[in-house]
């Protein structure tokens, strides 16, 4: 029986025994409805492929535990509102002057930085940087949101939040920030 006439039940249970078919018909599936849920909650088509991509790793690492396979769509729907939702999260926590800093080596503006064309020009910058943030991937704008918002999270929180090893936090940090001086570069900054 080809695959896509398959039922859902029937091709996760082939996946669930390691059939890399079963799983790309899954996919296939659902592929278009989970990329078009999240480009409707108004994301960026790359925003909108990171949580299409988040939504099938969460699929896959719950596909023994599916159980009414019949509201897959459903469940599939829930897990793209919750990733929107933790995206956006993310995001409303982001704190630019902390990054701002971090990028200029923690050094002070200078005893003119109340003059109204030194705000302007800091106001310009971090618009600047915010705009150059949005064009990194939602993992480094998840982790970099988590490091530098008002109240920071201790490497234990960020391996908690984001499901990954402590050790790795420093070097994604910095790749994350190398990324993003690259981007203000080109820009000009």
């Amino acid at each position: 029986m080809a695959e896509e006439q398959r039922s859902d039940s029937e091709l996760i249970t082939a996946c669930l025994a390691g059939d890399r078919a079963s799983w790309d018909a899954l996919i296939r599936r659902y592929g278009r409805f989970l990329y078009a849920m999240a480009l409707r909650a108004g994301l960026s088509t790359c925003d909108a492929e990171d949580v299409f991509q988040n939504a099938c790793i969460k699929l896959y690492e719950n596909l023994s535990h599916v159980r009414e396979t019949g509201r897959l769509a459903g469940w599939l729907g829930a897990v793209v509102r919750q990733e929107v939702a933790l995206l956006r999260r993310r995001r409303a926590h982001f704190a630019l002057s902390d990054l701002d800093d971090e990028l200029r080596g923690g050094q002070p503006e200078g005893p003119s930085a109340d003059s109204p064309e030194q705000r302007l020009l800091a106001t310009e910058e971090r618009l600047l940087i915010r705009a150059a943030v949005e064009e990194l991937s939602a993992d480094c704008r998840s982790l970099l949101s988590l490091l530098y918002r008002e109240s920071p999270a201790t490497y234990a929180q960020v391996s908690s939040d984001l499901g990954v090893p402590v050790g790795t936090i420093g070097p994604r940090r910095s790749r994350c920030l190398k990324r993003l001086m690259t981007i203000l570069k080109e820009r000009g900054w």
